[in-house]
């Protein structure tokens, strides 16, 4: 026979066992959250260190979860490197590119869009741009799928637009895949150059003015006038 005490020491601990599962269910993040959590972390740790210098254990560590979970959500390491990517520069990014500006043959619309919106991206997460170099100097995946899925994208663009530009005479025949990237080169130049060598200067300018300044410089000197 059970005593009245025991029923009082049963029920006590099922209340606390009750109240502590639901704690931890509420620690247990969903799979999606707790796929954002690991491109997140991974992320960080890359930008800080390299992928040379991280492992699979250590991000694991700091994620508070095991290996395996990583392996669960990516089966390969192009798979991280595409999530961290989508998670940086999002799923439709082609709907930042100015097409009613190239419609309207807005050239410093058109170049303005493309310059604001590089470097508004590179000011919201300039870990980003380490990370691409860290990928860069170790000949990680991570910088070529960024090139193909991204930055490709937008030369061609540009160079579409170029192209049909000098066909009405409005700019001077040069090569148009070329000039694209000479004016985005500008872009990104500018953005490494921040984070690496001006990061500490009191001089600092607006992202109007420097967007404003290298369409001016760029636009003068291939438009015929």
């Amino acid at each position: 026979m059970i005593h009245s005490s025991e029923n009082k020491l049963v029920s006590t601990y099922l209340v606390i066992a009750f109240a502590l599962e639901n704690k931890m269910a509420g620690r247990r993040l969903s799979s999606e959250k707790r796929k954002s959590q690991i491109v997140r972390v991974s992320a960080r740790l890359f930008s800080k260190k390299g992928f040379k210098g991280i492992t699979t254990k250590e991000i694991a560590e700091k994620a508070g979860i095991s290996e395996a979970m990583i392996f669960r959500y990516f089966s390969t390491k192009d798979d991280l490197y595409t999530a961290i990517i989508k998670d940086r520069v999002g799923d439709k990014e082609d709907i930042f590119l100015p097409h009613e500006a190239v419609d309207e043959r807005d050239d410093s619309k058109v170049f303005g869009a493309l310059a604001d919106y590089l470097i508004k991206k590179n000011e919201g997460d300039p870990a980003f741009m380490r990370l691409l170099q860290f990928s860069i100097l170790e000949g990680h995946r991570l910088s070529e799928i960024f090139f193909k899925t991204h930055i490709l994208i937008k030369v061609q663009f540009l160079s579409d637009y170029i192209e049909q530009r000098i066909a009405e005479g409005a700019f001077k025949k040069m090569p148009p895949f070329l000039l694209a990237r000479v004016f985005l080169g500008m872009i990104v130049q500018y953005m490494i150059g921040n984070e690496v060598f001006w990061k500490k200067e009191k001089i600092h300018y607006s992202r109007e003015e420097v967007v404003n300044t290298f369409v001016t410089l760029f636009l003068e000197g291939i438009k015929i006038s």
